[in-house]
This record gives C-alpha cells, sequence and structure tokens, in this order.
C-alpha cells in the first residue's frame, strides 16, 4: 500500500512525534511505501529538541492567537503548492493526517479534488483540549475549521473511547470511527535494556527508585505528583527519577528543595532513544494524569520495560493498567493514594515484579506498534471495501 502520512508534529521529541515517527516506521517494516508530509521529515531526522508546541504558550492571549494565525497562513503560503504537488506526484492509495492547530495547510491539501480517501487520525479534539486542559481560549473560526476537517474525513481513528465519544458529539457516524489506542517499540522497551551507568551508580544508593517520565505540561496532573511526592520524600532512603524536566522546572513544581535533594536525579530533555536505559535504572513508575481521555504512552513504556506502575487516573489509562495486572490504580488527584501505591510496590517486591511482568507481556501481545499500525491499515482496508 502506498501511504501519505501528513503529520506537521512528526519531529516533535516527545508523544506527538514518537507516536507519528513509530508509525511510519512500522508500516515501512510491513513492506508498505511511505512519504511524509508536508516534507520528507522522518527521513531527515531532525527531531526538535523542544517541543513545537510550547512555543507559544506562554505569550499574552491577544498577541498569540495572531501570531499562530499568521505563522499557519504563512505556512500555506510557502508550502501549499508544493505540499500538493507532492502528494499528487506520490499517488498514495490513502491520506493519514494528523491535524495540528491552525493548520491552513492541512485544509488545503483536504480540499484539492484529487486527494485520496483521507483518514483523520485524532488523538484529540485540539478545540476541546485546549479550552479544557490547558485552560486557554481558541477562536470559533478554529473550532469550526477542525471540525470541517474531521467532518470532511472518509474515517476517523480515534486514540480512545473518550475521544470517539467526542467525534459523536459533533455528528460523527459510530461506523465512520475506528479506536486504535496508542502502542510501544517493544524491541527498544524491554527488561534486557542496559541501563544508564551514571544513573545506575546513583540508584545503588537508594533502597528503590521511583521513575517519572514526562513533561510538566498541563495534561500530566503535577500538583497531584506534587503531593505524593511530599510524602514519600518521608522515606529518607528513596531515591526519585525525573526524565524530561529540568531540576529548575522540577523545582516550580515539587517546591526548591528538589535543588538541593541528592535523592532526586532531574534528566533534563533527552533524546526518547535514551529514555528505556534510564527507566532500565528505576524500581518502579508512576504518573498522575489530568486528561483522562487520552492514550497514555508512558504507561504503555513503563509496561514495556516490566516497570509496575503507579497510577493516579480514570478512563483508558486505569482501565488498560488494570487489565494488564501491570501495577495499583487509584482516583485521579488522589495525592496520597498515589503514594500510598508506590509504597506498596516497593515493600512487595515479589507482587511488584509479577505485575511488572504482567504489564510486558500485555503490551506485547495488544500494544506493540507493529500491532498499531497494522490495524490501522485494517481499518483503511475495511474503509476502502465500503
Amino acid at each position: 500500500m502506498r501511504i501519505a502520512y501528513y503529520n506537521r508534529l512528526l519531529n516533535e521529541p516527545w508523544g506527538c512525534g514518537v507516536h507519528g515517527r513509530a508509525l511510519v516506521e512500522a508500516w515501512r517494516r510491513a513492506g508498505h511505501e511511505v512519504v511524509c508530509l508536508p516534507e520528507a521529515l522522518a527521513e531527515e531526522g531532525a527531531i526538535e529538541r523542544q517541543s513545537r508546541l510550547n512555543r507559544f504558550r506562554w505569550i499574552p492571549e491577544w498577541v498569540r492567537i495572531p501570531a499562530m494565525q499568521i505563522r499557519g497562513w504563512t505556512r500555506l503560503a510557502r508550502s501549499g503548492w508544493r505540499t500538493a504537488e507532492a502528494l499528487r506526484a506520490f499517488r498514495p492509495d490513502v491520506l493519514v493526517a494528523r491535524r495540528a492547530a491552525y493548520d491552513f495547510l492541512l485544509d488545503y491539501v483536504e480540499r484539492r479534488h484529487d486527494r485520496p480517501r483521507l483518514i483523520a487520525e485524532v488523538n484529540a479534539l485540539l478545540y476541546w483540549e485546549v479550552r479544557t486542559v490547558e485552560r486557554q481560549h481558541v477562536p470559533q473560526s478554529e473550532e469550526n475549521r477542525e471540525k470541517r476537517f474531521l467532518h470532511g474525513s472518509d474515517h476517523c481513528v480515534a486514540v480512545s473511547e473518550a475521544t470517539a465519544s467526542q467525534l459523536a458529539e459533533i455528528g460523527i457516524p459510530a461506523d465512520a470511527v475506528t479506536v486504535i489506542p496508542n502502542g510501544a517499540d517493544v524491541a527498544e522497551f524491554g527488561p534486557g535494556v542496559e541501563p544508564d551507568h551514571l544513573v545506575a551508580e546513583w540508584a545503588r544508593g537508594h533502597s528503590g527508585v521511583v521513575v517519572y517520565c514526562g513533561t510538566l505540561a498541563a495534561h500530566h496532573d503535577m500538583p497531584t505528583m506534587a503531593g505524593a511526592f511530599r510524602s514519600l520524600a518521608r522515606q529518607p532512603s528513596l531515591g526519585f527519577l525525573f526524565i524530561g524536566p529540568t531540576s529548575e522546572e522540577l523545582a516550580g513544581v515539587l517546591g526548591s528543595r528538589v535543588l538541593d535533594d541528592s535523592r532526586v536525579w532531574c534528566t533534563g530533555r533527552v533524546p526518547h532513544a535514551e529514555v528505556a536505559s534510564l527507566l532500565a535504572c528505576s524500581t518502579a513508575a508512576w504518573i498522575a494524569l489530568a486528561n483522562d481521555g487520552g492514550s497514555p504512552l508512558k504507561v504503555l513504556e513503563y509496561m514495556a520495560m516490566g516497570l509496575p506502575v503507579a497510577l493516579a487516573g480514570e478512563r483508558q489509562a486505569r482501565d488498560l493498567l488494570e487489565q494488564a495486572g501491570g501495577g495499583l490504580c487509584v482516583a485521579r488527584q488522589d495525592a496520597q493514594g498515589l503514594a500510598a501505591a508506590v509504597s506498596a510496590l516497593l515493600a512487595d517486591q515479589a507482587a511488584a515484579a509479577k505485575m511488572g511482568a504482567a504489564g510486558r507481556a500485555w503490551v506485547e501481545c495488544n500494544a506493540s506498534w507493529d500491532g498499531v499500525a497494522a490495524r490501522m491499515l485494517e481499518c483503511l482496508n475495511r474503509e476502502g471495501e465500503t
């Protein structure tokens, strides 16, 4: 099959880019021909050091929205014709597209009469996520553009049942939606990964190390993490590994004392290829989620590593962890419950090891990227038959 994959966030250093690059690589491993739009980003390998999603986040709203609109129109003027011609020349069987905010370029490509069948990859309804999770304004015109794109698609692949429900609320028929959650690279993430030498040396000085991997974005419930940290920090021999945040960023959430606490190791930004070797230095993993409607990439990577997981969250994250038997779950925003779950995992090593093994086995069977990519193609094939 010839697949054109449009994802303006393909070079994101975290979840958006990891997801997109994993799909492209899995499709190619399966023998499909794939071209990446609007440019051949995956082939370039130019992974961003900082998320593009964060670059306008702290600008005042009255400046931010016009700036993003101007950037969107500039991108269209610069790349619209070239992108449409690349699509025409490739002659794909299907266009799989993930829309970003103010993506006038994709709107232009989608409206062309010669485009192939369009599959919308919906990790979130952007206008809803920005308003409710990030607490920022979205112009009605941007909401309308996103809805037109979704209604104009031939099929939607939703990352969670919650997202599928939101699609139903805006009038997308149930038979035009397939739910396919995120995945994990079971070859890159696994119990046999060699630990990072320096972090492993530090970890040996602690009775156990609990790891958090991710940004400090609004999707992650950092107030709950902070409350759990204050409780767990009373255990003098417990180590805390944070993959992604800098010490200064973490101090803004957990308090300034983490800057001088030898029990806390912050890696700062690291390439995704190095994450597994850092996770391998840990005893257990924890995470608190503010957005219950997404598909938690990090939970899947934790389980792929064979780490038992403590989760404060609901819906898909909780469902998959309980289905896998890969850890302990507490309610969203339950800081004390999260701390207790971490302590329980560390106190009973035999039970924790059993959970870790169960989580790993579940991901291998149900959530490898190869499996996710294959399921998406099955969806495309079904759409082509109707």
